[in-house]
């Protein structure tokens, strides 16, 4: 992951299936550039550790599955955050984000588009927090 953060000019980052542990870390100064993040089938995923001053410019965040994943408190230094999506995320994850009373509506408070979506027999339904 280290190489994948220097990498001066990536401006957009999908991996799925490519991490296998439970704590994902963007460092200080990682992905300087990038816009776009889509973490998919990191189905092991509890941790996602954000620190100040990695992915400044990022834009866009969508999480697939990672049933047993903590709402990661580090989104909240994203500042150019535009748009989330969570797919696949248990209810209880989306219910602690919402702003009336969710335990974690803090986190993510200042972020203007914040997607919940879920698959079912019917199809795929999609909840907003905005």
């Amino acid at each position: 992951m280290e190489v994948l953060q220097a990498l001066p000019n990536l401006l957009e980052l999908f991996l799925s299936n490519a991490y296998g542990g439970e704590c994902f870390c963007f460092t200080e100064l990682g992905f300087q550039k990038l816009k776009i993040l889509l973490l998919f089938n990191m189905k092991g995923l509890k941790t996602l550790n954000i620190h100040e001053g990695a992915l400044p410019v990022v834009e866009h965040l969508a999480i697939e599955p990672s049933p047993q994943m903590e709402v990661p408190s580090g989104i909240r230094l994203l500042k150019t955050l535009t748009r989330i999506d969570f797919f696949g995320m248990p209810r209880e994850f989306a219910c602690s984000m919402r702003l009336q009373d969710g335990q974690n509506c803090h986190i993510v408070e200042h972020f203007p588009n914040i997607f919940f979506q879920e698959s079912h027999a019917n199809g795929q339904t999609t909840l907003s927090l905005r």
